[in-house]
């Protein structure tokens, strides 16, 4: 687990950057994660859709579909909730703080 405030701020820079939340062997052994924020009507992150495997599995290329999966899902689902086009589906959707509470889908 990340507990180093300075590591953890980048940490959450990268993620708002890219969109996307990864994790590998941080609450788990052996488990790698990703995920996506999910918006609502409102432009508020709402819920998030994650993808889990084992890490010792995990290879480049599967990580690359992994992420754009995740990515992809979490767009579909903040469109049928009538989220702003683009809130989850543009590239580094985190990189805008929308509303104030991009920060919310990180932690």
């Amino acid at each position: 687990t990340l507990t180093d405030p300075v590591r953890l701020r980048a940490l959450l820079e990268t993620c708002r950057k890219s969109g996307i939340a990864a994790s590998a062997d941080g609450y788990e052994e052996d488990v790698f994660s990703v995920a996506a924020p999910v918006f609502n009507s409102g432009d508020a992150v709402c819920g998030a859709v994650a993808v889990a495997a084992p890490d010792s599995r995990r290879r480049q290329a599967a990580e690359a579909s992994m992420r754009e999966a995740v990515r992809q899902a979490a767009a579909a689902i903040t469109r049928a909730l009538g989220g702003a086009p683009g809130a989850a589906d543009a590239p580094g959707p985190l990189a805008r703080a929308r509303n104030g509470r991009a920060e919310q889908a990180l932690i």
